[in-house]
């Protein structure tokens, strides 16, 4: 996937974080963002020390203009709509998200989007990781919450054993 830029939401740090793949973002995408709200949902202390990592040394917080903001689609959550309007502004984006509400507003805007574990396929398949599934099974073990048919699927995929 060609994408200029990666805008995360809390969801998607979340998952990345508690993989412990998230420091592997810029090895994918030129440029990784994150609105402010977005960053202040990550709470819980495992993702939020990965994330603090990121911002410290590539992960830029950034708003979106407000025009675009304004135009961007109505969500019930202030923070995601944000993410859609980020990516929005930086023509060539890809959002890295969980939220299906979010998901389909950016699908609709034309904007792709990616979940936190096809990210960690993305990592695998780009040899920036040995393997998806280590990361895949402390994410889940961790407590993000992944669909069994979704993990099985990046295993699938990548020709790697369920067990």
């Amino acid at each position: 996937m060609e994408a200029t830029c990666a805008v995360l939401d809390a969801s998607g740090a979340i998952g990345l974080a508690k993989g412990g793949c998230l420091l592997n973002l810029p090895r994918l995408f030129p440029k990784c963002l994150m609105p402010p709200l977005a960053v202040a949902e990550v709470i819980d202390p495992v993702s939020r020390e990965a994330l603090e990592s990121a911002l410290r040394l590539w992960l830029v917080v950034e708003s979106a203009r407000t025009e675009v903001y304004n135009s961007a689609p109505p969500l019930r959550s202030v923070p995601d709509r944000h993410v859609v309007a980020l990516a929005l502004t930086h023509p060539g984006a890809v959002i890295i998200s969980g939220d299906r509400r979010l998901t389909n507003a950016a699908r609709r805007e034309g904007i792709p989007v990616l979940t936190a574990p096809d990210t960690v396929k993305l990592l695998a398949e780009q040899g920036i990781i040995a393997a998806a599934k280590p990361c895949l099974d402390l994410m889940t073990e961790l407590g993000f919450g992944m669909r069994a048919d979704e993990y099985a699927a990046v295993l699938k995929a990548l020709g790697e054993p369920l067990d």
